[in-house]
């Protein structure tokens, strides 16, 4: 339901493994995902994270999951521009919020307020994680950024 998709997207996320696990930065067209539990233990959830160098661009895609397959939130920058289906078009940056009767068919601009710089890739990702509700930022090795 969408009271159910609502309090999923609200409910605070933390790192489902250790605190001392470090996670890297994928090349392109690899994918990262990172486990992530509510603070019950109850519920998990999954962040992925992915780029393509497409034609000189950096497409990039980041997803948060619940119950393994449910989309919740996505973030899709410089990728293809969205039409919604009452026939409005956003530019290829654009976000997902999952909705019970139309899925993820629609999408909204990216709210300014919660990302600083989507031009930067890892304060895009830890900026999605905030927006998504992840209390704790797990670390992400940042050594292969430079090549980026």
């Amino acid at each position: 339901t969408q009271k159910e998709i609502q309090r999923l997207i609200a409910m605070d996320k933390y790192p489902a493994v250790a605190n001392d696990t470090k996670y890297v930065f994928p090349p392109a067209n690899k994918l990262l995902e990172i486990p992530l539990v509510s603070a019950d233990k109850r519920e998990n959830f999954i962040i992925n994270f992915r780029h393509k160098n497409v034609m000189s661009l950096e497409r990039r895609n980041h997803l948060i999951r619940a119950k393994k397959t449910v989309p919740l939130v996505r973030l899709d920058i410089d990728g293809p521009p969205h039409r919604n289906p009452d026939g409005q078009e956003l530019g290829g940056t654009h976000l997902h919020i999952y909705d019970a009767e139309k899925g993820d068919r629609w999408a909204i601009p990216v709210p300014a307020e919660f990302f600083s710089n989507l031009s930067d890739f890892l304060t895009t990702l830890e900026d999605f994680m905030r927006y998504c509700n992840v209390k704790k930022i797990p670390p992400i090795d940042r050594d292969l950024l430079s090549c980026l």
